[in-house]
Parts: structure tokens; sequence; C-alpha cells
């Protein structure tokens, strides 16, 4: 092959790998350019943890459907955010996102929106003073709730978790208002029931255990959803401690020797009288009439 021919096929591989890597780049700048724009909230200036968040600190920021934070709150839906209180600080122009917030339950404006799947309920929950922690449940907490009734089988109260990190949906009587502003149940805490978010079997199992027993509540942290394995307490051994209990034992076994040890001394002393009895008689018997 002559010089002119390598040149002229030098020229074309040349020209076909150029065409091709310019190919490629376009193909993958089309892939990697976003397709879709979505507006999302973001904070006008800086928001402290603790504050309630309000339409005028949030604007709204166009992002990449392809990048757009897993939590991310689209903007059309800010306003179910409006009134929530922010766990932590947001920079002006951070994304404000629903993970920021004390309540991961959205609010709504019925109380059927606060239901987030069909396979939730409502349930109403009377409270007193007592049984609500001095009424200091609100909105958004979680709750395990405690059965205490009479066991048939043995006449004894048996005391058991019938419900484990209960999401409370509203205190007292519902406001659409209230929830709208975000604001923390019925005004002034006096409220007299709570409303509960439960899957329909646990929702008839509340309502069998309330005509059967007595209802209590336990308060949960904001982090903490673990569901424990906890046994009923039917026994005054269920409330003491395993070194309690061995404790209780060997008193138990002390008061035992001692109760033996009396008994054995009554014993010891009746026959004592009874031979003092018999030996009074025979000296009665040998003395001459």
């Amino acid at each position: 092959m002559d010089k002119k021919k390598q040149l002229l096929l030098a020229l074309l591989l040349g020209v076909i790998a150029v065409f091709g890597n310019q190919t490629y780049l376009e193909s993958r700048i089309s892939e990697l350019a976003p397709k879709k724009y979505v507006k999302i909230a973001r904070a006008r200036t800086r928001i402290k943890a603790g504050t309630r968040i309000a339409s005028s600190m949030l604007d709204q920021a166009e992002v990449p459907e392809n990048f757009l934070p897993l939590t991310a709150i689209k903007w059309e839906s800010r306003e179910n955010f409006v009134g929530q209180e922010l766990l932590v600080d947001v920079l002006k122009g951070d994304y404000v996102l629903e993970s920021y917030f004390t309540s991961g339950t959205v609010v709504g404006r019925t109380l059927s929106q606060q239901l987030d799947s069909d396979n939730y309920r409502a349930i109403n929950l009377p409270v007193d003073e007592t049984n609500s922690l001095a009424r200091s449940v609100v909105v958004g907490d979680r709750i395990d709730i405690v059965l205490t009734f009479l066991m048939p089988i043995i006449s004894q109260k048996v005391s058991v978790v019938l419900l484990q990190n209960v999401p409370v949906l509203s205190t007292g009587r519902y406001s659409q208002v209230d929830q709208e502003l975000g604001l923390p149940g019925e005004r002034g805490g006096r409220y007299n029931s709570l409303t509960l978010k439960l899957l329909p079997a646990d929702a008839v199992r509340l309502n069998y255990a309330r005509q059967i027993g007595s209802i209590s509540i336990l308060l949960r942290g904001p982090t903490d959803n673990e569901i424990l394995n906890l046994s009923p307490v039917g026994t005054v051994g269920d409330l003491l401690s395993p070194a309690d209990q061995e404790k209780l034992a060997e008193l138990v076994a002390k008061l035992k020797d001692t109760a033996l040890a009396v008994s054995d001394n009554e014993k010891l002393s009746e026959q004592l009288s009874t031979l003092l009895e018999m030996q009074r008689k025979q000296n009665q018997a040998k003395l001459p009439k």
C-alpha cells in the first residue's frame, strides 16, 4: 500500500473516531441532562430548631427530578407542614425536608387525611388526669397501652402491654382549623380523650379491652420505635428484680425455720405439761387416804 492510501485510511479512521466519540458524549450528556424539574420548598431565611414553620419562611426551588432529595417537600404540599415544629436548624437556601419535623405524620385538613393508608382506622380513647400523664400527651406523640384486668381462672389481676408505638392523631375535640395551624390539640390541655391510629384488628382489641379492664398509657420518646417483648405481670414476684426475688426467698426460708422452731417449742412445752400432769396425778394416788 502506497503512502497516499495509508494517509487516506488514517484520515478516515480519525474521522470515524472523532464522530464516534462525539456521538457517545452527546448520548451521555442527554442521559445526565435533567428531563424534568420539580418545585420544592427551601428556607427563605435561616430557621432555628423549635420554630413553627410559617408560609412566609419558605421559598421555592426548582430541582432536577433525578436529583430530588428523598424527603423533599413539594411546593404544592408545603401548606401541610405550616405550623409544625422543626427539629433542626435550616440555613438560608437549604431545602426543608419532611424528616426535619417533630412528627412524621403530615398534618391534614380532616381527620381521615391523617390515615395515610387504607389499612388504618382512627379510634377514640377516653382518658382522665391520671392515665393521660396529667394531660401532657400531645398530637404526634407515640404511646404504649397497658391493660389491667381480672384473670377469671386465677381470680387475680394481671397487667399486660396491649399495644405499642401507637400514634396520637388528636387530643380532645378534633378541629380542622387547629390542624391547619399546626396547634397541638384542644386548647389549654383540657381534653378527655385521645384519637389514635391503629390497624383494624388492634382497634377492635382496644375497644374490647376498655370493656373488661382499666387502661394506662406509657409515653415514648420521639425517636423510640422499638417493639419490646414484655411478659405479663400477675404476681408479687413479677414486680421484683432477680436480686430482690433471691433476697425474698432467703427471707421466706428464715421465716419458715423460725416458724418450725416455734412450733417445735410449743410441742415440747405441751409434752412437758402432759408429763407434769401425769406425775402430779401419780403422786396424788400414792398419798395415804
